[in-house]
This record gives structure tokens, C-alpha cells and sequence, in this order.
């Protein structure tokens, strides 16, 4: 049997975390997915979280880094083509005296991303909202793909709710290049720009009748009203 996966916008990584608590949380088997996804980032660069714990050999932990920088922005920018001048970095920080709990000893994780256009890095969770999310779905996927021992059924609900109209572009082409080929993706969306015109055989309505319920169907021209032109007040519904 295959293994159904299921995820949807709460589940997007954090843009600072305290490493011990991580590992700690991680050997309990306690992490929820946003989580899951960071430690999924760090295993796209071939790194693991005790990697960064090593403070007291600085050259040995910058050169740890560099190279998870480097991997992991040529990984998520391979698909990303919104903002060609982005570049992910991992900062390991000593803990602030005034932090809260689990942030108040270090050391500390923290992702941010640099703008080499203008100059400037910001907190990785303080970037929109949907680039957290597609780079936080990029590094969870990718490595459960790695350590995935059977086929996979992807459960996506709405996932181009907050993409601009190229990047849910760049998100059908992870999906065609990434996932596809090995397992299936089953998506929800009330977007035009997540229905490719050349695929139309891939496509299911799902319309809702007043006498027989909810109805999915492959035959795509057989739609309501709401179903043929999305309007705004029905994004985010289910």
C-alpha cells in the first residue's frame, strides 16, 4: 500500500530554533512538520543538526555554513524563478538574555534570507507568505522522497493559495520534475494558474449539487458556475 501524505500552509518551518531542543524533540519523535521541514532543509545540504553544535571550532562551523548555504540555494532556487537575486542563509547565534523559552540557550539556528540586489538580509519568516511555504514544502517533500520506502499519495489543499500567479508556475514544475515521476500528487485549487491547458486529461471538477451532494468528474466541461471562473470570495474555501 502506499503511504498518503498530507500537507497544507500550517505546516511551514520556523525561521529561528534552538538546536538542542530540536535534537532533543527530534529523538522523541515529537517535531511537528513545520520542524520536520528545517531538519529536512539542513539534509539537502548533507547536513544534520549537530553539525552547528560544534561553537568552539569557528572555522570548522563556518565552513558548515557556507557550503549548507550554497546547497541549499542552488536546490531552492533551481524552481523558485520569482526573485532570481535571493540567497537562503543558515546563522547559527549565541541566545539573547531577554528570549523566550527554548530560545534563551544556544546555540540557535536561524534562517535568513539575503537580497544580493539590494544589499539586505531579512528573517526567513518574515519573507511572504508563500515563499515560506514553497521552500518549506520543497525540504520536507525532497526528503521524504530520499527516505520514503514505499510509493507516496500527496495530499496538497490549496497549495497555490498564497503564490503569485509565476511562482504557482514554478510549483506545477517541482511537481512535474520532483514528485510526479515517482508518486502521485492530488491537489485542490480554486486557481486558473494551477490548471495547465495542455494537461486538461489530468484535471477533476468537483461541484456541489443541491440534491446529490458533492460530485468529482473527469469531464471537465460539465461545471457550475463557480467552478468554471473562480471568484475571490471563494479562495481559501476547502
Amino acid at each position: 500500500m502506499p503511504k498518503f501524505v498530507y500537507f497544507d500552509d500550517y505546516d511551514s518551518m520556523p525561521g529561528k530554533a534552538f538546536i538542542p531542543d530540536l535534537i532533543r524533540r527530534r529523538g522523541q519523535g515529537s517535531l511537528p512538520r513545520g520542524e520536520l521541514a528545517l531538519v529536512s532543509l539542513l539534509r539537502i545540504a548533507g547536513s544534520e543538526l549537530e553539525d552547528f553544535l560544534a561553537q568552539h571550532n569557528h572555522e570548522r562551523l563556518i565552513r558548515r555554513q557556507e557550503t549548507a548555504n550554497a546547497s541549499i540555494s542552488r536546490e531552492v532556487f533551481k524552481y523558485w524563478r520569482q526573485s532570481t537575486d535571493l540567497v537562503v542563509k543558515l546563522e547559527v547565534l549565541s541566545p539573547e538574555t531577554s528570549a523566550a523559552a527554548s530560545l534563551n540557550e544556544g546555540p540557535i539556528m536561524q534562517i535568513r534570507v539575503f537580497n544580493n540586489r539590494h544589499g539586505v538580509a531579512v528573517p526567513f519568516d518574515e519573507r511572504s507568505r508563500g515563499f515560506v511555504w514553497f521552500i518549506s514544502f520543497l525540504a520536507y517533500f525532497t526528503d521524504l522522497d530520499d527516505t520514503a520506502k514505499q510509493q507516496l499519495i500527496l495530499l496538497l489543499d490549496e497549495p497555490g493559495l498564497s503564490l503569485h500567479g509565476r511562482a504557482q508556475e514554478d510549483l506545477l514544475r517541482m511537481i512535474d520534475d520532483r514528485l510526479a515521476p515517482k508518486h502521485q500528487v492530488l491537489y485542490t485549487t480554486h486557481s486558473p494558474f494551477m490548471v495547465t491547458a495542455d494537461q486538461l486529461h489530468r484535471l477533476h471538477t468537483v461541484i456541489d449539487h443541491d440534491e446529490i451532494g458533492t460530485k468529482v468528474s473527469a469531464e471537465v466541461f460539465k461545471v457550475d458556475e463557480d467552478t468554471a471562473f473562480p471568484s475571490t470570495r471563494r479562495w481559501g474555501s476547502a
